[in-house]
């Protein structure tokens, strides 16, 4: 009896076993459950168009086999692997019109699981396509009207109403400067004022008529090739005629790539001045106010000013006024060397414009690229020896400079901003030939002169005067008459000629001696100057061929420049010294001579 009830109980486990294995559904293996789906795009009431991909997310407690996709009830695809997707071409459907999206899920057993339904509408979701088609360099001119440009083209591929582009908006740095509505799409842009190497961003924005908006952005760097700084003393009788030639400046529509900035009195008696940045045929006032251009700090503070608001690759320097080289005329109570003010009866001496200069150079790090005097007697070569480290080129005249009505500023800006790269050097002599053309009937006289090559001028000139002292004070009548044969030259008609043209006077000596170290050193120095200077021209004199040195016709005038010359930086230098002793030797020798009338200069 035992062992039958043993035996009963182990066949009863080992059916409870086999329950057990088939789920407790009595040996049935029939799998019932649904799979879970889920759209996940688009969602549910959002507009469509163009392609539009359809996702589904589907799980099964065993496996899920495919994916089918529905649109307005009506299969349009599937897909057996996750991610679960089909692309929807909706360019063939009504704008504006409903539609429906279902998908199902599949599991192996045949189980078939409903996502929600979603509803959608056809719409315009595509963006105008924007692209920027000027600037088409990322390097962009400075002081310039920048004419924006953008190609844009509707995306949108469904018929539908409303249709096309809206308007075009034109952003820079994130600040709107103004909009189209109609192609071609365009907007200026005024660069003034923009610091050379500075970057910004253009950003256009295009408006479809469903509200889309397409973008395009382009980084671009200002460049400025070169500040122009006019420093115009009218605070004289000059002050008319600088005026006219500003007023030549309105014909200059375009400044594009060059910086204008101008300190300008324009009247003898009242000293109200403007300083004003010009672009683009405007004149805009920065300041104003009653200003002294014979002191050295207003020429200063114009400077910095143009160095740090306006900067460049390069920059022009124009002092604009009266001038008399190192010295001041016979007459008058005051030192005038350069910008003499007569409503505060004061001028700038070549010690405060060097002061000036150099307090520029320090904030620019180089030296100024190119200082034009148009001024009168300029085209000393002590003048240019006191700046030589602080200026690169240097245009002047050697004689009587003139103003007004020429319009050659009008032209040399409308050149340079044709090609706003030229170099300091090619500026200097346009400069100067601009000029000598504008008064073709005037005695005139202009030079541009590479002070990188000044100092070799000053070593011959220290040979030529050693070689000149060896003759004193035999040849003394002999060295004044050829100085009084050289082409000599004064501020005007009543002042002393105390200036000579030093080229014309080496050659002189060079024909009448017979001592041939004083000949090779007039040789040599005549070579000197050709080097040095890049362009001469002259007209209604016998030469001026870059450089007038100081050598006065007389002991008066002598004893008068004697102690300022003494001051300057060129006859301090050792090279330039033996010219200030040769000077003394000789108009110690003339006090004394027996031998006037000689004209040959030989050897003591």
């Amino acid at each position: 009896m035992k062992k039958f009830l043993r035996l009963f109980l182990l066949l009863l486990l080992l059916v409870f076993i086999g329950l057990g294995a088939n789920g407790g559904c009595g040996g049935c293996g029939e799998d019932t459950v649904k799979p879970q789906v889920m759209l996940t795009g688009p969602t549910n009431n959002s507009i469509v168009s163009g392609i539009v991909p359809i996702k589904a997310e589907a799980t099964d407690n065993i496996g899920v086999v495919k994916v089918e996709f529905y649109i307005d009830g009506s299969k349009v695809g599937e897909d057996t692997s996750s991610p679960y997707e089909y692309s929807w071409n909706t360019d063939s459907l009504q704008y504006n019109s409903t539609h429906i999206i279902q998908a199902k899920a599949y599991d192996v057993a045949g189980n078939v699981g409903e996502s929600p339904v979603i509803t959608v509408k056809i719409g315009d979701t595509q963006k105008p396509e924007v692209t920027i088609t000027n600037p088409a360099s990322s390097i962009v001119p400075g002081s310039a009207i920048i004419t924006i440009k953008a190609s844009v083209q509707d995306r949108s591929k469904t018929s539908k109403i409303p249709t096309g582009i809206q308007k075009v908006e034109f952003y820079v740095d994130d600040n709107k400067i103004g909009e189209a509505t109609a192609s071609p799409y365009a907007c200026n842009w005024d660069t003034s004022g923009l610091k050379h190497n500075t970057t910004h961003t253009i950003t256009v924005k295009a408006y479809d008529n469903a509200g889309n908006i397409g973008t395009a952005s382009l980084s671009v760097t200002i460049n400025v090739e070169w500040t122009v700084l006019m420093y115009l003393d009218g605070h004289n009788n000059l002050g008319p005629y600088i005026q006219n030639e500003l007023n030549y400046l309105n014909n200059v529509t375009s400044t594009a790539g060059i910086n204008v900035v101008i300190l300008a009195g324009l009247n003898q008696t009242n000293p109200l001045s403007y300083l004003r940045y010009f672009h683009n045929g405007i004149f805009q006032t920065l300041s104003q106010g009653n200003y002294n251009f014979g002191d050295p700090a207003l020429l200063q503070n114009f400077l910095t000013t143009g160095i740090q608001n306006f900067p460049a690759k390069k920059y022009m320097l124009i002092l604009c006024d009266h001038g008399s080289g190192w010295r001041r005329p016979i007459e008058g109570t005051f030192t005038r060397d350069i910008c003499w003010d007569d409503i505060y009866d004061s001028s700038l001496t070549m010690p405060e414009l060097k002061s000036s200069l150099q307090y520029a150079v320090s904030l620019l790090g180089k030296k100024i690229d190119l200082v034009y005097f148009d001024a009168c007697l300029m085209g000393n070569v002590e003048v240019d020896y006191e700046i030589k480290d602080l200026v690169s080129y240097v245009i002047s005249s050697e004689a009587t400079a003139w103003i007004g009505s020429s319009g050659r500023w009008y032209s040399i800006l409308n050149q340079l901003v044709a090609n706003p790269t030229m170099s300091p050097s090619s500026l200097g002599v346009l400069t100067a030939q601009t000029y000598f053309s504008s008064y073709p009937t005037l005695e005139r006289t202009i030079a541009v002169n590479d002070l990188s090559k000044i100092d070799d001028v000053m070593e011959k000139i220290y040979y030529f005067a050693h070689y000149l002292r060896d003759c004193l004070p035999n040849s003394a009548s002999a060295a004044m008459y050829w100085r009084n044969q050289t082409q000599s030259f004064a501020p005007y008609g009543n002042y002393p000629e105390v200036y000579i043209d030093l080229y014309q006077y080496a050659d002189f000596v060079l024909n009448n001696t017979s001592y041939s170290n004083l000949q090779n050193a007039a040789l040599a120095l005549m070579s000197s100057i050709t080097s040095s200077v890049l362009y001469y021209a002259f007209y209604g004199y016998s030469s001026a061929k870059g450089y007038s040195i100081w050598f006065p016709d007389s002991v008066t005038y002598y004893t008068y420049g004697f102690s300022k010359y003494s001051t300057l930086d060129f006859s301090q230098s050792t090279y330039g010294n033996e010219w200030f002793w040769f000077l003394y030797d000789e108009f110690t020798a003339l006090q004394s001579s027996t031998q006037k009338g000689k004209v040959r200069i030989d050897k003591k």
